[in-house]
């Protein structure tokens, strides 16, 4: 099935709304009344100034939906990348883990085994001379 982009758009948002809503987050603030959400809503921005000491200053909060859904939509995707190049990572690391695993395991099965060449060789037949004896 292929989506719109207003459909990935909404899982997008959706899957932010589910990280973050237990996410434990940058930093913890003070919910002054400029921050907080519209009623029923959970999330607010708030635009932040980079001070030239390297500090922050939260300078504008908004409750407009729009704005946090742009928002939301973004993080959505973002959260999603991540946690897929961790489930990658996670997937090739125990693969390679149980690589290790099981070339140990065939080690240990074919130790008893060892293989050990079993042949003669005639050196006084080579190349068809003789090799006089000792």
């Amino acid at each position: 099935m292929i989506l719109s982009e207003a459909d990935k758009a909404k899982q997008n948002k959706d899957y932010a709304e589910t990280v973050l809503s237990d996410a434990n987050g940058i930093m913890q603030i003070e919910m002054r009344d400029e921050l907080q959400p519209a009623d029923g809503e959970q999330f607010s921005l708030a635009l932040i100034r980079k001070n030239t000491d390297g500090t922050g200053t939260i300078v504008f909060g908004t409750d407009k939906l729009v704005p946090i859904k742009t928002v939301l939509t973004l993080a959505g995707s973002q959260l999603k990348e991540q946690a897929s190049q961790t489930e990658q990572a996670g997937v090739a690391k125990r693969n390679e883990e149980q690589r290790k695993a099981n070339l140990k395991s065939l080690s240990q099965e074919m130790e008893p085994h060892s293989f050990q060449p079993a042949f003669h060789v005639d050196v006084t037949k080579l190349n068809g001379a003789a090799i006089p004896a000792e």
